[in-house]
């Protein structure tokens, strides 16, 4: 019964540095946010004829939130056009990621586009889905994940 007990202790004192150290994270992003956005993207490229299937997963962090979103392009190649393929990481100085209305920047909001789009070197169609979630509620869930024990 003892081992018990300590083994509770234990991998309550883990959770607890796990969520320290997420809550200092969210909150270097959050500050971080103001000044610089941040974009990690992983994608492929499957050509299918003369239409090049391209899919990405998508994470923004900046503007007081984070933004994760799946993006899925069928372009019809007007030249000679090769989208990017594999992973990206990219950073911004300034605000790439809008927030929107002051109740946005204090929420959380989603997104569903289906539209066609025409660009210097190809056409087709854009579906994507994103969520926004504000970083006050990260830093809520991760400050509340020790409790929950």
């Amino acid at each position: 019964m003892l081992t018990g007990i300590v083994m509770r202790r234990k991998l309550f004192s883990l959770c607890s540095v796990l969520s320290l150290l997420l809550c200092a994270a969210v909150c270097v992003l959050w500050v971080r946010g103001y000044f610089v956005t941040d974009e990690w993207i992983a994608g492929y490229v499957r050509p299918v004829g003369a239409i090049v299937s391209q899919r990405q997963l998508r994470t923004r962090s900046g503007y007081g939130g984070c933004e994760f979103s799946y993006d899925h392009y069928r372009l019809i190649k007007i030249e000679a056009f090769r989208p990017d393929d594999g992973f990206n990481f990219s950073h911004f100085w300034g605000n790439v990621v809008s927030a929107g209305s002051a109740a946005e920047q204090l929420g959380f909001s989603a997104s569903s586009v289906s539209q066609p789009f025409q660009g210097a070197f190809a056409s087709g169609t854009e579906d994507s889905v994103a969520i926004r979630l504000p970083c006050w509620f990260q830093l809520a869930l991760f400050a509340a994940t020790p409790l929950a024990y």
